[in-house]
């Protein structure tokens, strides 16, 4: 029974060691640059910078904004703006776009706000739209806010259109969907409000 036990055991070794995914090392440490203090989030590459989100929570929220790195050089890569920082405030999810229209022609930058805590109600929730056309020098755009009924914009993103080159705006808080349309983004116009909690209670 027990030669029959370890054979088992080697069968089942074998197999594993069989299975297992190869190892690769083809990567390769080209630069790095220390980002702290802070929590540092969500992250997007637009040419040659480098746009990092950060958050918090209800204890520790240094509310530090978006970070933004000069990737010129990427084996020296520097720290040049900090975007969207507020005091209590989370900047987590970060998205640019290159937009070229009427109305605006460059890199759009849009940023969502949460408050760190939910009983706050002093503290920014919402996005921010900024004009990073020039990283070194970004202007804020606008500013839509979503209210209180949650911390703020938990996801977002920028999409345009292909029928007739609108851009638009998704973002969702914890309970609740809103379609922008920031073609013109110093005047962002809200399209669609979707309310979870007010459709489980219909059907309901």
């Amino acid at each position: 029974m027990r030669s029959v036990s370890l054979a088992a055991l080697a069968a089942g070794l074998l197999c594993a060691s069989a299975w297992a995914a190869p190892e690769i090392h083809n990567l390769e440490l080209v630069g790095q640059l220390p980002l702290g203090p802070g929590f540092n989030a969500g992250v997007w590459v637009q040419r040659n910078t480098a746009y990092v989100g950060t958050w918090g929570t209800p204890s520790a929220c240094p509310g530090l904004g978006v970070k933004v790195v000069d990737l010129t050089a990427p084996a020296s890569p520097r720290l040049i703006q900090r975007l969207a920082a507020y005091p209590n405030t989370s900047a987590e999810d970060v998205v640019v776009r290159s937009v070229d229209n009427r109305s605006f022609r460059g890199d759009l930058l849009a940023v969502g706000l949460q408050s760190c805590r939910s009983a706050q109600t002093s503290v920014r929730r919402g996005v921010e739209l900024y004009d990073v056309s020039d990283p070194r020098s970004p202007r804020l755009l606008s500013f839509f806010p979503t209210g209180q009924e949650s911390r703020g914009v938990h996801e977002l993103d920028l999409v345009t259109t292909r029928s007739d080159g609108r851009v638009l705006l998704l973002l969702a808080t914890i309970a609740r969907f809103r379609l922008l349309d920031v073609t013109d983004p110093a005047n962002p116009r809200q399209l669609s409000d979707w309310n979870l909690a007010e459709r489980t209670g219909e059907a309901a």
